[in-house]
């Protein structure tokens, strides 16, 4: 039996669009279909953009850290004691590294190494005088961030005092030394404009009692307390 020619060619035309069409659908996915693992595209520029982000971020925004810091302050200082105000009423230069370091959240290690002159005349002679101090400072400091460039702070600890003291007087002695150990404590705010630009605020209370001991005839000695207040600003970076 013959099959008419006009009727072959309609039928093979047809099979071979069907085997195409099911064949190309077959590995056609629309958008929906594409789940996040997928989508390699997607996934690798959202991750981009994360590190990018973390990068950017500040070491206080990253974890809300108190962050270790050294910084050098300036200030003025002043007895406490009414008599040795009166003596040394001129001066009061106060200079001081500090450094400080997180132990446990909002509690850190603090230290300081100081330096204060301040020079008078005495009472009734009205000589010259002078007197140097050297503290040494190791205690606590608890802080509490008001805003993310913005922190309050206490310091609280030991110091000890390294004093001494020169005058031009026949009446005592020129040079007379004493240290002993007593302490501070002091607050103040961080101002933190930059990532690591750390700004202070402070004030300062110390408190010694040290005897001095003359070396002249018919001189007493008596206990001074040589600790005082201290207000000034201070400069720093914040790791």
């Amino acid at each position: 039996m013959l099959i008419p020619k006009n009727t072959t060619r309609p039928t093979f035309l047809f099979l071979l669009f069907t085997a195409c069409f099911v064949q190309g659908f077959g590995y056609m996915k629309w958008p929906q279909d594409f789940s996040p693992g997928e989508n390699r595209i997607a996934d690798s520029y959202s991750e981009s953009q994360e590190k990018n982000e973390k990068v950017q971020e500040s070491p206080y925004q990253r974890n809300d850290e108190i962050q270790p810091a050294i910084e050098f302050k300036a200030g003025y200082f002043f007895f406490a004691d009414g008599k040795m105000r009166k003596i040394y009423n001129e001066g009061g230069l106060d200079l001081q590294i500090a450094g400080s370091y997180p132990i446990w959240k909002w509690m850190q290690i603090y230290g300081s190494v100081e330096y204060i002159e301040k020079h008078g005349r005495s009472l009734n002679g009205r000589q010259k005088t002078r007197i140097w101090q050297y503290p040494i400072s190791l205690g606590l400091k608890s802080v509490a961030k008001i805003c993310k460039s913005v922190q309050y702070y206490l310091t609280i600890g030991p110091r000890y005092f390294f004093v001494h003291t020169h005058a031009n007087s026949s009446y005592i002695d020129k040079k007379m030394n004493q240290n002993g150990i007593g302490g501070f404590a002091g607050t103040g705010f961080n101002f933190l404009p930059t990532d690591h630009l750390l700004i202070d605020v402070f004030g300062e209370y110390s408190y010694c009692k040290l005897h001095f001991h003359p070396h002249k005839k018919h001189v007493y000695g008596r206990s001074i307390q040589v600790g005082g207040f201290a207000f000034g600003a201070g400069l720093g970076y914040a790791f």
